[in-house]
């Protein structure tokens, strides 16, 4: 079985195509959350408010899922990128944005942030004995993260504008986000503005969330692996320069030296060259490469390649099983650094 990853995002999208409606406070509103697999992010949302905003406003910041943050009155729980929690007058201004948006058919995108519970206690956000959590902390981490994902896919002009609410009426605390537009900026497919975001888009609010959300400790333990990945790295390459220097060295460098193409520009020497000429100096210098790292340089290397398999589980825990192996490419990526240090 699969563990529940740390965080989790999913995002739908749909076009506005009918009437205001007042229709944010009606009970039936379907809640998201419960349609979707919280271990792998696969939506299954069956849709019910998607095709109004104002209902979706209603939906995101009503108050059987939210909860305004202690000491706090005469303020909304909804919060946007220049607010916390908005006033009368600026939930207002969202509601005339939202209206503008609608008679304009803009795009509305859905999207939930989902939080483990064990993560949120880990990060000292959640109390689980008195049930309270640091909405403030899980909103800022939001206002971080939504514009670098806005800027992805080219959305971060005047006319995007966003709003998301923090509901605590699940085991899973999460966050409702709706994006929209007063006036289209997408490109058309088929009379409609584009929707789809790219993945890495999507991958990349869930990675800003968990890094500002995690707790120093964790957040500490990252940056060593990190740090210690690139000196691992460090170590290889310089292992490979003092054996190159070695006197039974020569007779391979030799041989290199003289199959390698006589280019005028010499950083064609490249193992991304695949030209026919330069085929016989890409072979011999990749086999040399092969055997240092079984060899000479084989234990730095196998540290290097488990502190990536390290790296690997860590990110799966905290986004899911479903993260890449990312071994092959860092294989690669290596084994070609090193074959253009000798050239």
């Amino acid at each position: 079985m699969t563990e529940t990853p740390d965080i989790i995002y999913t995002q739908q999208f749909v076009a506005a195509n009918v009437q205001y409606l007042d229709y944010s406070e009606r009970e039936g509103a379907v809640d998201l959350l419960n349609d979707f697999d919280l271990e792998t992010g696969e939506s299954n949302i069956q849709h019910d408010v998607d095709e109004n905003l104002a209902g979706y406003l209603g939906y995101t910041d009503r108050k059987a899922a939210t909860k305004l943050e202690d000491g706090l009155t005469g303020v909304y729980p909804t919060f946007t990128q220049d607010s916390l929690n908005l006033t009368h007058k600026q939930h207002h201004e969202l509601a005339d944005k939202i209206i503008e948006a609608q008679k304009n058919k803009s795009m509305l995108w859905q999207g939930v942030v989902s939080f483990n519970p064990d993560f949120l206690e880990r990060a000292k956000l959640y109390d689980p004995e008195t049930g309270v959590v640091n909405q403030r902390a899980i909103k800022r981490a939001v206002q971080k993260a939504i514009p670098e994902m806005l800027k992805q896919e080219e959305l971060n002009v005047p006319e995007t504008f966003w709003w998301a609410d923090v509901h605590l009426n699940t085991n899973h605390v999460h966050v409702h986000i709706g994006i929209s537009q007063t006036k289209n900026t997408r490109p058309l497919k088929f009379g409609e503005p584009k929707g789809r975001f790219q993945t890495k888009s999507l991958k990349k609010i869930k990675s800003i969330v968990h890094r500002e959300v995690e707790d120093k400790v964790s957040r500490k333990q990252d940056i060593n692996l990190e740090k210690k990945i690139d000196e691992l790295k460090k170590d290889v390459v310089d292992q490979l320069k003092e054996n190159l220097q070695q006197q039974h060295q020569q007779k391979i460098l030799e041989q290199i030296w003289h199959a390698l193409p006589k280019y005028k520009d010499k950083r064609r020497w490249r193992a991304s060259n695949n030209s026919y000429d330069f085929r016989e100096a890409k072979l011999l210098t990749g086999k040399l490469v092969d055997d240092f790292l079984k060899t000479d340089l084989n234990q730095d290397y196998e540290e290097y390649l488990s502190a990536i398999k390290q790296k690997d589980s860590d990110n799966r825990e905290k986004y899911g099983q479903n993260i890449p192996d990312s071994i092959p490419k860092n294989q690669k990526d290596l084994h070609d650094y090193l074959m253009n240090r000798v050239f």
